[in-house]
């Protein structure tokens, strides 16, 4: 039996429903992972901050830790990772801010800077035709280019704005480029790992706003702009949490 069979089964109507989501794997079918053709065509979008070597290294890596059943990686499994787990908990929102990212296309490549005319735009080579079903996602499990993602979010080669900007966006509740007392609240809890209470999170967070934040004249609240935000996070060290080395 080929392999359509093996999924489908029979020339027998299914008696189960179709999934309701087309995009969406079967549940009993396993999300592959990127070939190495794919991977190198992949690198030469220049997306993630990694060479061709290093995508298949963190391949291998991946497929390691993520389930054999599914091929994909469990959120719980990553943190376990030692190089992870030591920059708990703000990893936490880099990787929920990868999740809830509607998949995408990875981005074409940037123009040569060769003098010379680029060819005309085409359909993208069949490997990038097919990156978006590596990067599907199934109850918030992570994908090959999702678990990329995230690393190349927290790679010693991106920069600092970059990863502050990723930390902001994840808070910024409204997305409108301002975060209000319960953003910045989720932020010290997130922050200080549960190492304080509640109560007191609520209060460092409004000390916050009082200190750096701003009224803003529509809300009649006051709010705190990313370059606010970042003189706080400058204060607190957060940026070596937010630096793995995988």
């Amino acid at each position: 039996m080929g392999f359509l069979g093996k999924v489908f089964g029979s020339s027998k109507p299914p008696s189960a429903a179709p999934p309701s989501d087309p995009n969406a794997p079967a549940p009993d079918v396993k999300v592959p992972a990127p070939s190495k053709k794919d991977i190198e065509a992949l690198a030469k979008t220049h997306r993630y901050n990694f060479t061709k070597a290093e995508m298949i290294k963190l391949k291998g890596r991946f497929e390691m830790i993520a389930s054999e059943q599914t091929g994909l990686l469990d959120r719980e499994v990553l943190y376990r990772q030692p190089e992870v787990s030591c920059c708990l908990p703000m990893v936490q929102l880099v990787v929920e801010k990868v999740i809830k990212k509607s998949p995408a296309s990875p981005s074409p490549p940037p123009p040569s800077s060769s003098s010379a005319a680029a060819p005309e735009a085409s359909s993208p080579p069949p490997p990038l035709s097919r990156m978006n079903t590596f990067k599907r996602r199934v109850n918030e499990q992570l994908t090959y280019l999702q678990f990329l993602e995230v690393l190349s979010f927290l790679s010693p080669k991106t920069g600092r704005g970059v990863k502050l900007k990723i930390i902001f966006s994840s808070l910024d509740a409204a997305g409108d480029g301002l975060l209000e007392a319960d953003d910045i609240f989720r932020f010290f809890q997130t922050a200080l790992g549960g190492k304080v209470s509640n109560d007191a999170c609520r209060s460092i967070a409004a000390s916050t706003l009082n200190t750096v934040g701003r009224m803003d004249g529509e809300r009649k609240r006051m709010v705190i702009s990313f370059e606010a935000f970042r003189a706080v996070v400058d204060q607190g060290g957060v940026e070596q949490r937010l630096t793995v080395h995988f």
